[in-house]
């Protein structure tokens, strides 16, 4: 009884004993349930853009400067004690304080103010008086120009109208009318070494003075040179004068930046300027160690711009080298293009050693339709026809003058007629890639200059030391001048340059003391051909070539040789 007592509890109904089991046995199948269906349900996948694995959640190291790393400020350990007395004095000296700051920065507005009153002042006063003296020195310009008009207007009349009417009566012969004598009295001692004429102004020219080659050294340079700009319309003195470090030796206007004049000097340096602007100091000018040419600077020629618009320009020198001068932002930038070196036996022993022998350059001329093709006169008589591109290597070189050749000129209607002038007294023609020449004058004086007119295709002038102005016209006579007049006292005076105006018949003589004498032509030395009105039409340029094709046919040697075929019939 006390077994079934322990194992069997009683209930006190039936309800009782049966609900315990069946909530059981609903909890075990429910969990049952869950689980079946947990394990039947899809695996959730990764999500493949936004899964990082745990070995690659490491932690970021932040890297710091030691610049940024700041040490602590300083702490100081300090005792005292305060008072409402202390406080309030306290109060007072910063209120004072206060004050005194507000009080100095009245007083320094104050100052400031007036002396910005005073400046203001004074500028205005520096404006009004340059604009005064501004407004003088255009009043001024005018009155010396309309004098200079009244009291030359002769001659003004002559220039502009005058025709020889003497020309009719001499067959081809011309003659050349004086106009102006122009000088510069403080350069009275120097030559015109160049003259240059302005693309922008047919009435206005620029001359070069300096000591012309032959008078110094080498090694000796004069103390001053300058650079003047003379306007037919004001012959009494130049509208613009730049003194120089040393004597101006050559010069060019850019032909499409008429303002630009390079000039080279007897030193070796090279200076661009803005004539038009106030100030004469050169905007661009070369240095006086690593840029600048070992020997004087005879001829400067500006080129065609480079594609990027770059100004540049080319200088022959004594040194024996061709170098060309880019204009880059604040400075001259140069490059050798080539060096004349003369083939000459027996050359220079110095130790043993062998020197080549490098020609002194006088002059550069540029062909009219290939830019990057140019002649080079040197002081030893040989003429070197070069290439831009190559630096090393003469397209031509020959002996052609027994001294120093002071000229080479292109004809302005046919680019392969030349001429070259020298100090042996003699004048040559010559065809491109010939070493032999066309025709050669002798003058009997050495010839300071010559240049192609560019009026007429066989019309040159040419200039002697004894004051002599010769023209020479190869269609008239290939032989005897056509005009040969003195224009100054040969014991006084020596010519040294030649310039024929552009546009209008007017040629520019330099001399020594520093004068310039303007020259009108008559119209026998600028006959040009007309187009014919009926019959086919030729233009002007076509008439020009023909005409010189025609003067030369007769000096050129013939290419082959045609020998006469043998008879061979004989008397029976």
């Amino acid at each position: 009884m006390d077994e079934e007592k322990t194992s069997k509890p009683k209930a006190t109904s039936d309800s009782d004993e049966e609900a315990p089991v069946v909530v059981q046995e609903d909890s075990s199948t429910n969990n049952i349930n869950s689980s079946a269906k947990k394990r039947n349900a899809p695996k959730k996948l990764m999500n493949q853009f936004n899964f990082f694995e745990r070995c690659a959640l490491t932690e970021e190291i932040i890297l710091r400067d030691k610049e940024v790393q700041t040490t602590p400020p300083t702490k100081n350990d300090f005792c005292t004690y305060t008072t409402q007395w202390i406080i309030y004095d306290a109060y007072n000296e910063d209120f004072l304080k206060q004050q005194e700051e507000k009080e100095k920065e009245k007083r320094d507005k104050i100052a400031v103010h007036a002396s910005k009153k005073s400046a203001s002042k004074k500028k205005k006063n520096d404006v009004t008086e340059d604009q005064t003296e501004k407004n003088m020195l255009i009043t001024a310009k005018f009155l010396e120009r309309i004098i200079n008009l009244n009291t030359m207007d002769a001659i003004a009349q002559d220039f502009r109208y005058y025709e020889d009417p003497s020309d009719q009566f001499r067959g081809r012969d011309g003659t050349i009318l004086p106009l102006w004598t122009m000088t510069y009295d403080k350069a009275d001692n120097l030559y015109v070494t160049d003259i240059s004429w302005s693309p922008d102004y047919f009435d206005m020219f620029a001359v070069t003075l300096g000591t012309s080659q032959g008078h110094l050294p080498l090694t000796d340079s004069p103390d001053v040179g300058y650079v003047c700009l003379w306007s037919l319309k004001n012959p009494s003195y130049p509208e613009y004068i730049n003194q120089t470090h040393c004597g101006a030796m050559c010069l060019d206007f850019h032909r499409n930046h008429g303002f630009l004049l390079a000039v080279g000097f007897h030193d070796g340096h090279l200076a661009v300027y803005n004539v038009s602007l106030p100030t004469k100091e050169a905007q661009y000018m070369t240095d006086a160690v690593n840029t600048k040419h070992m020997a004087c600077v005879r001829q400067v020629v500006w080129v065609k711009d480079l594609p990027d618009g770059e100004l540049n320009f080319y200088s022959i020198s004594e040194d024996g080298t061709v170098c060309n001068w880019l204009l880059m932002q604040s400075e001259m930038s140069k490059t050798i293009i080539v060096t004349l070196v003369l083939d000459i036996e027996p050359q220079i022993t110095l130790g043993g050693i062998s020197e080549t022998l490098i020609g002194r350059g006088t002059t550069i001329a540029f062909h009219p339709e290939n830019s990057g093709i140019y002649l080079v006169g040197t002081n030893e008589g040989y003429i070197f026809k070069c290439n831009t591109q190559w630096s090393s290597f003469f397209m031509q070189k020959f002996k052609a003058h027994e001294m120093s050749i002071y000229r080479i000129d292109y004809n302005k209607y046919d680019p392969n007629i030349y001429l070259s002038c020298s100090g042996d007294c003699t004048v040559k023609i010559w065809e491109d890639k010939s070493d032999i020449p066309l025709l050669i004058f002798d003058l009997l004086w050495s010839v300071s200059d010559a240049l192609w007119s560019p009026f007429s295709s066989t019309v040159f002038g040419v200039i002697t030391e004894d004051c002599d102005v010769v023209f020479y016209d190869l269609d008239a006579d290939k032989y005897k001048n056509i005009c040969c007049q003195p224009i100054q006292p040969e014991s006084q005076y020596q010519l040294t340059k030649l310039a024929f105006n552009w546009r209008m018949p007017v040629i520019i003589v330099g001399s020594s003391k520093s004068t310039v004498i303007a020259l009108k032509m008559s119209p026998n030395l600028r006959l040009i051909m007309k187009p014919p009105k009926k019959g086919k039409h030729y233009t002007t340029q076509m008439l020009e070539l023909e005409k010189l094709h025609k003067a030369l046919d007769s000096t050129r040697e013939p290419d082959t040789l045609v020998v006469p075929a043998d008879d061979d019939t004989t008397d029976s």
